[in-house]
């Protein structure tokens, strides 16, 4: 069924963690339709049943799994399913092969929510999120996506919520999560402050003024 809802395959052999996973899901999207599996062999009967799933969370220690390499299995199963790993085992080394074999990004299992968040949106946005990667490393620290920077020029340009959606072609939902990262990762309280505080860092220009009589 496809009713235009977010679904997410999540990939854990423990209950306790699927559970969480799911509420965090849900957070982020309140209409997200979580599927689960709990072994590589249900991973990709998983896949296969539901082509609306989106993106795939997934732990690298279940049965049937050898580690990264048993993400290619996945991605042939699906190859246009991002994979996103969640995992206790966030070593460079492990991280390397992650990517190596086709992940769209790694999460460790000790990140905050709101880090988890943010991957889970820049992975849906087609972007790779991986630690230390930042697509956007502007002054003071702050990690912004490319299409998060984007999203900042429009809202300095007076544009609603709907318009960035319309502009960008992403949907409405995903304008007003990045909307909450872009606030609280520039420590701003609503749009106008954050607009002001990535000028102030150089993130984005000055929008341009009304034009004069000829």
């Amino acid at each position: 069924m496809d009713d235009g809802a977010l679904t997410i395959l999540v990939a854990d052999d423990h209950t306790l963690f699927r559970d969480g996973l799911r509420q965090v899901l849900i957070q982020f999207d309140p209409r997200a339709r979580v599927v689960e599996a709990a072994s590589l062999a249900t991973v990709c009967a998983a896949l296969r049943a539901e082509p609306a799933i989106a993106l795939c969370l997934i732990d690298l220690h279940m049965p049937g799994m050898a580690g990264p390499e048993s993400l290619e299995v996945i991605r042939a199963v699906a190859p246009r399913t991002p994979l996103l790993v969640i995992s206790g085992d966030d070593t460079p080394a492990q991280i390397e092969a992650v990517r190596a074999h086709g992940a769209a990004g790694f999460v460790a299992k000790t990140a905050s929510i709101p880090a988890l968040l943010d991957a889970l949106q820049a992975v849906l946005d087609g972007e790779a999120c991986f630690p230390q990667t930042p697509v956007v490393p502007p002054p003071g620290g702050h990690r912004l996506t490319e299409r998060q920077v984007a999203i900042l020029r429009l809202m300095a340009q007076g544009a609603s919520n709907k318009e960035i959606a319309n502009s960008l072609g992403i949907a409405l939902q995903t304008v007003k999560n990045h909307g909450a990262t872009i606030l609280r990762l520039l420590n701003a309280r609503n749009r106008t402050a954050a607009v002001q505080a990535a000028m102030r860092l150089g993130l984005i220009g000055a929008p341009p003024g009304p034009a004069g009589p000829p």
